[in-house]
């Protein structure tokens, strides 16, 4: 027997954390688009992939391997502040002010290279209330989320 002694909390804290973190990648990847407005007519935009989003704001990165991407990241690099549009619909979207804290190289675990933009949300904005209780959605739904490990019984009824 060790002498070690398990901080339930701590461990149930890590396993909310885990599973925000991956229901953010499935929000991410696969139902939300973010784009980052480039221009101050609000016209000219790049599509970003959010990473990570929390409270006080969020993290998007750009692959570099696209020629396309290349001015778009030099654009953005040269920006303090930027707006997000994070769409919920195909032609719905809230608009967001962040402003940008740092940009960093990224390499991933299959090698793609990313500019990763760390953000800071401008909370007096009047969109960022909805963003607000989006972010609070998410923290709860990695709470009290089940797993679905297949093992219920499905009764049809027909």
């Amino acid at each position: 027997m060790t002498d070690e002694v398990i901080n339930f909390v701590k461990k149930r804290n890590e396993s909310i954390e885990q599973r925000r973190r991956e229901f953010e990648r499935v929000m991410f990847q696969n139902f939300l688009g973010v784009y980052s407005v480039l221009d101050d007519d609000k016209e000219q935009t790049v599509a970003i992939e959010l990473v990570d989003i929390s409270d006080n704001g969020c993290l998007f990165q750009i692959p570099c391997h696209n020629p396309k991407n290349s001015a778009s990241i030099q654009h953005l690099r040269k920006k303090s502040s930027v707006d997000l549009r994070i769409y919920f619909t195909e032609k719905s979207y809230l608009l967001i002010a962040v402003s940008v804290r740092y940009c960093k190289e990224f390499v991933d675990m299959e090698g793609i290279t990313y500019f990763r933009f760390g953000c800071e949300f401008d909370k007096s904005s009047s969109s960022f209330e909805a963003l607000e209780s989006f972010i609070k959605f998410i923290y709860k739904f990695a709470e009290h989320a089940s797993t679905d490990r297949g093992d219920g019984k499905v009764i049809l009824h027909l």
